[in-house]
């Protein structure tokens, strides 16, 4: 219990910008390496046929 009443005060730095900016960089990447993946699978399909 103490701890998450510990923890509540931090909880806006969690929001701040900053924060929201390294997560939509990282889900950016992510998107990326999806996209990536998604591309090289079409390719090696095509490539076999």
């Amino acid at each position: 219990m103490w701890s998450a009443t510990n923890r509540s005060p931090l909880l806006p730095l969690f929001f701040c910008y900053p924060v929201e900016t390294k997560l939509t960089s990282i889900q950016d990447k992510l998107y990326g390496v999806v996209d990536n993946l998604r591309q090289t699978a079409v390719f090696i399909r095509e490539s076999e046929i």
